[in-house]
């Protein structure tokens, strides 16, 4: 397997330019891609039926053609449940979380290091990453940072400092971005995706990886694109 490049460092202002937000935090998204990548994060990191049922409500709230806004509900309002609920629930954790063996999970390390272990090679770039922008997860979410959550969290924050009128810290974010997409999320979740969908998926789940899939495209293309 050949080397994979490491994430570039950015500049100090970075870390001090981000809010360093947790996978607790909302991200107010201003466009489709955004707002996409907010819900799959909240999505697979939920940690309890009522965070996911949340997200995949938010997840079906979105136009089917460009992944429109999806509104959220007022506070204390309980989620809609789909009549399936229970059985994405269930899928959900036998394919995504466990405990028994779990199909796909949703890390970098698994595809991407010469042994599919957790916590390697692509984490500690995950880490990296994650320190030059002033990042942690939070210890109760009890996730490497080459998780998916984790990952399309950096992603966020990349693209809330990439309108920075700093020229030095854009070009780092850009060159950032670049990394996190094309060199390290392009090469892991096309594979992700594979193994999920070679499993029995219910049509929320289903949904949720086709969203995955064209996100990922987009983030790509958009990258091209600048």
């Amino acid at each position: 397997m050949p080397p994979r490049p490491t994430p570039p460092a950015l500049a100090p202002e970075a870390a001090a330019s981000s809010p360093a937000p947790d996978l607790a935090r909302g991200v107010t998204p201003d466009t489709a891609p955004e707002l996409m990548a907010e819900i799959l994060r909240d999505l697979f990191a939920a940690r309890d039926s009522g965070g996911l049922a949340r997200a995949l409500e938010r997840l079906a709230a979105c136009g089917a053609e460009d992944g429109g806004a999806g509104g959220s509900r007022p506070d204390g309002e309980a989620p809609r449940r789909a009549p399936l609920f229970p059985e994405a629930e269930y899928a959900f954790n036998r394919l995504f979380v466990g405990p028994d063996h779990v199909p796909a999970p949703p890390y970098a390390s698994v595809y991407l290091d010469a042994d599919p272990l957790l916590m390697g090679r692509a984490t500690a770039s995950m880490r990296e990453l994650f320190r030059s922008l002033g990042l942690a997860v939070r210890e109760e979410d009890n996730l490497p940072e080459d998780h998916l959550a984790c990952e399309l969290e950096a992603w966020l924050v990349l693209r809330s400092l990439a309108g920075t009128k700093d020229a030095t810290l854009r070009q780092n974010v850009e060159e950032a971005l670049v990394w996190l997409v094309d060199g390290h999320m392009r090469l892991w979740i096309p594979q992700f995706l594979s193994r999920a969908r070679a499993e029995a998926v219910p049509e929320a789940l289903s949904g949720a990886l086709n969203r995955l899939e064209a996100w990922l495209e987009r983030a790509g293309s958009e990258l091209n694109r600048a």
